[in-house]
Order: structure tokens, then sequence, then C-alpha cells
């Protein structure tokens, strides 16, 4: 997991985002690592999580109280324990999209999704 520390101390020190993405792949972007680089995009920050690591043994506190979007795992088998467990992190709300499925914990699952 790559850029939670980054956003602890973020909001350590009084910072207030928005929500939080969750890159669930190997990010070539490194996101992760330029959200507090500019000014406004440290609304969403982005943390890094790889399809090997074991959600549950992950400390996902960064994530309380914060809207968190999920994006870059196909594999609904992958996605859903860490959907799970950034719920059981007492996150506000996740929203995961997972291939054509989204999943949301206020709303369900909802298949074949087409963006507007």
């Amino acid at each position: 997991m790559r850029g939670h520390d980054a956003l602890i101390t973020f909001r350590k020190e009084g910072g207030r985002p928005a929500g939080v993405w969750v890159v669930h792949a190997p990010d070539p972007h490194k996101g992760w690592s330029l959200w507090n680089k500019y000014k406004g995009h440290d609304r969403f920050p982005e943390v890094e999580i790889l399809p090997t690591e074991v959600p549950e043994l992950l400390d996902l506190r960064f994530c309380m109280g914060l809207v968190v979007h999920v994006r870059g795992m196909d594999l609904y088998k992958k996605a859903k324990p860490l959907h799970d467990a950034l719920l059981a992190a007492k996150a506000k709300r996740v929203i995961t999209v997972c291939g054509r499925l989204i999943i949301d914990s206020e709303t369900g699952e909802w298949g074949t999704y087409v963006p507007e």
C-alpha cells in the first residue's frame, strides 16, 4: 500500500479531503505520490493497494469518515474483500468499480454500468 502515509499526515495537519481514490492495481501514473504536491489535488488524494495485498491485514484507518472510490480491479473475488475491509475501517461510503459492475455501500450492486 502506498500513498496512505501522506494522507494521514495531511489529515493530522488539518487537511480535509472530500474523499479518497484507491487504485486497486499497480498505478503507472503514480498518482499516490503526486496528489499532495499540487494545490487542489488534495481534495481527492490517491492510495495504491496492490491486488496481491490482503485487505483484512492492511491498516485502512486513513479512510475513516471519507467517501472512498475504488478502481482498477476487474475480479469481483478480489474487489469485494477490499470493499468490505474499507467499510469495516469506518469509511463513510465505498463505491467500487469492478469491470462493468459498481458495488456501492449505499445502493447495492449495479451491473453493466455505463457512465453518463
